[in-house]
């Protein structure tokens, strides 16, 4: 795993929030990094290490914009706050993860938020994938 940005390149992309994006970011750098080695690896062509970091940066700023919702309005009087993030699931969650998935020059970001995950519901010991087809 080659790691290619730093905390205070992700930082830089929160300029009105440093208050809130303090402490060490390698829970959000290190995911993004194992999915931009990804993207190097399915390239046919080499990709410029520049372009790789920059993805790697904003999909770092994704994976913490989630968890850190910015405001897009704010209201003192009878408090209301509305946040940013409800354009859609996957990278189209955050204004973050669209610009990671718009830098990415060969679409894996885009085929891989495209891929369903499977729904396992467990209950009462039991499990059930939801094909009742299968023959246990």
């Amino acid at each position: 795993m080659a790691i290619r940005t730093t905390d205070n390149d992700v930082r830089d992309l929160f300029p009105d929030r440093a208050e809130d994006v303090t402490g060490e970011l390698t829970a959000f750098i290190t995911p993004a990094s194992l999915i931009v080695d990804e993207i190097e690896a399915t390239a046919d062509t080499r990709l410029n290490d520049d372009l790789l970091k920059e993805i790697e940066r904003w999909l770092a700023a994704h994976f913490l914009s989630i968890l850190q919702q910015p405001k897009s309005q704010e209201k003192i009087g009878d408090a209301q706050a509305v946040y940013q993030g409800t354009t859609g699931m996957g990278l189209e969650f955050t204004f973050y993860g669209q610009q990671a998935r718009m830098l990415d020059p060969i679409g894996h970001l885009a085929a891989r938020d495209k891929k369903k995950t499977p729904l396992v519901f467990m209950a009462m010991g039991t499990s059930w994938d939801g094909d009742d087809d299968d023959e246990d």
